[in-house]
């Protein structure tokens, strides 16, 4: 058996200011052919899984491109045609293959294109000889749409958020594509979708009660002729008129059970909408209990409106400004994307004092900069590997990067987005998170996996950004009416024919 291995990731958010441009793949993962296979080998991530079956049956791999971006807007379309161009080229080069093995998120905006998976699936499809299997494993966030379906033959999703089942989640997706060909099953998909937006703060897999929901999905798994069943929060920021969480069953060749399953998923999913509730914490709040915190352990603020992993640009100074306006002298870190103010960092050199007008340059309808008077601490190439649970070993890249300390407060400021939920960023740097007391990350919930040994203490900040957990403060346009949470509306689940 003959697979080819391709990645093309990239969560987008409708709201942010940034495009998903080459550099922004560039800056987190673009290559090809066989350097992809040493630099997934052993990790904790679908690629990883992918290659770990592979290997076990001996079977021929093909790796032709692995393209991921951190979150931000839509994509080019010319990152698109590059993906797909490579892939066609290593499909002739080859003669021919018999599986497609695909790491896609699912929440893919192009320029052109609202349903950038589907589309991306269709071109692909269009591509292939009859017959030939594409398989694909998705984030818990991702938007299913009926083209995506029609597209792909086999769809797997993560079951945890913070997302730590990566690697399962792709060796899951290509032992059934094994299987598959061997002739030991014949997958049929249906899903069914919900017109319900929830918010990513509420949603841990681990935790009431996205849980219940994982604890009937894997019920569900273990059903005569069930194949796989998969339970999709949406990325909630995504303001096309196909939005909106979804259920998907996969059976062996009965599409009764795939369809009445899927629905009943999709029932319980709609019952619990109101649970999926939380409060989010003012900032002067959260510094009020950073100061009354008489643990060993920090506070964690976690920024979720500037999410980079969210698409949001990093480069909010909400936090920065409160704690500058009270002269608060908690020994902070926090993060802020703005390449100006790293070459202004380089320029003043380290251990030297200079002043900076800080964030604020990239979103500039949430935010605005603010000077500080600071000393240039360190100065890095900003490269560093992921350590906690998720995505362990993979390489990020924040570009040049730049410690700035201003009294207490220790500003990483860095020329590349990059996900900031991994304490890895701040060691990377010489900042201890447990030498804080307060930490800002930028993320709604995946923070919580890497920082579950550090502290057990963290507040949702409320501050404005691109991926605002106040859904009704964002300028949803585009979605099909009625959608939960902005309307209250009676919906009846009955099986779908997507």
């Amino acid at each position: 058996m003959r697979f080819l291995l391709a990645q093309f990731q990239q969560e987008s958010n409708s709201f942010s200011p940034v495009s998903g441009t080459m550099s922004m793949f560039e800056n987190n993962c673009l290559m090809t052919g066989e350097e992809i296979l040493p630099y997934f080998a052993g990790t904790r991530t679908e690629m990883g899984g992918f290659i770990k079956a592979l290997r076990e049956i001996n079977a021929e791999i093909i790796p032709s491109v692995a393209a991921s971006s951190v979150s931000c807007g839509p994509v080019n379309d010319q990152v698109c045609e590059y993906v797909l161009s490579r892939i066609a080229e290593d499909i002739d080069r080859a003669g021919s293959v018999d599986c497609l093995l695909l790491c896609l998120h699912g929440a893919m905006l192009l320029e052109s294109q609202w349903d950038g998976t589907g589309w991306f699936l269709e071109r692909l499809r269009q591509g292939l000889k009859p017959g030939t299997l594409i398989a694909c494993t998705l984030d818990f966030h991702a938007n299913l749409t009926e083209k995506t379906l029609r597209n792909s033959d086999i769809l797997v999703g993560y079951k945890t958020y913070p997302h730590i089942d990566l690697v399962e989640t792709g060796y899951k997706a290509a032992r059934i594509a094994v299987r598959t060909l061997r002739g030991e099953c014949k997958p049929v998909m249906k899903m069914h979708k919900l017109p319900m937006i929830l918010n990513s703060e509420a949603s841990q897999t681990d935790s009431y009660p996205m849980n219940v929901m994982i604890k009937h999905a894997n019920e569900v798994e273990e059903r005569e002729d069930v194949i796989s069943a998969s339970v999709f929060q949406v990325q909630p920021w995504l303001n096309v008129k196909d939005t909106g969480c979804s259920c998907l069953v996969i059976t062996d060749d009965s599409e009764d059970k795939a369809e009445d399953y899927s629905s009943e998923l999709a029932g319980h999913f709609w019952e619990l909408r109101h649970e999926f509730r939380f409060e989010l914490t003012p900032v002067s709040y959260a510094i009020q209990k950073a100061i009354e915190n008489k643990n060993s352990f920090p506070v964690i603020f976690a920024d979720s409106a500037d999410g980079t992993g969210s698409g949001s640009p990093g480069d909010s100074t909400a936090i920065l400004s409160e704690l500058l306006a009270g002269n608060r002298m908690l020994k902070t870190y926090l993060s802020v994307v703005d390449p100006e103010t790293v070459v202004a960092a380089i320029e003043t050199g380290i251990g030297n004092t200079g002043s900076f007008l800080i964030g604020g340059k990239i979103d500039r309808i949430h935010g605005k900069p603010v000077w500080v008077t600071g000393k240039v601490k360190t100065l890095s190439d900003g490269v560093f590997v992921l350590k906690g649970p998720q995505s362990t070993g993979k390489i990020c890249d924040m570009g040049r990067t730049a410690v700035i300390q201003a009294g207490e407060i220790y500003i990483v400021v860095m020329e590349n987005s990059v996900n900031n939920w991994d304490p890895a960023l701040y060691r990377s740097l010489g900042l201890e998170p447990m030498d804080a007391r307060i930490v800002v990350v930028k993320s709604p919930a995946a923070f919580r996996a890497a920082y579950a040994d550090i502290s057990q203490e963290a507040c949702i900040v409320d501050t404005p950004g691109a991926s605002s957990a106040n859904l009704s403060s964002l300028p949803f346009d585009k979605v099909t009416r009625p959608m939960y949470p902005f309307d209250d509306f009676d919906y009846e689940v009955k099986p779908q024919t997507l």
